[in-house]
């Protein structure tokens, strides 16, 4: 999509997907899940965190590389007043 030549488009998603993990390894130090993101205060990072380990590379991804971000996202998989949002979103 933003490269035409196929070696670029592979050393391009090499590239990003080392970035991302170097980002998420900053968000992973940053968590003291007890059990939320911001620790025991509820907020949209919770919902951001169940929603984004549902995408690419999904969440055994996240379960091996980045447990605490894991943990937060089955916290707010099972957060009661979001049950309808993950069954129409997330069958």
């Amino acid at each position: 999509r933003f490269v035409a030549d196929s070696i670029a488009q592979k050393e391009l998603r090499v590239s990003t997907e080392n970035y991302k993990s170097r980002c998420w390894q900053i968000v992973e130090s940053s968590i003291e899940p007890k059990p939320w993101f911001l620790g025991t205060r509820f907020s949209a990072l919770d919902i951001f965190a169940a929603s984004i380990t549902r995408w690419r590379p999904r969440r055994e991804w996240y379960k091996a590389n980045f447990p605490k971000l894991y943990g937060v996202a089955l916290a707010a998989d099972a957060e009661p007043r979001l049950a309808k949002v993950w069954k129409r979103n997330f069958p």
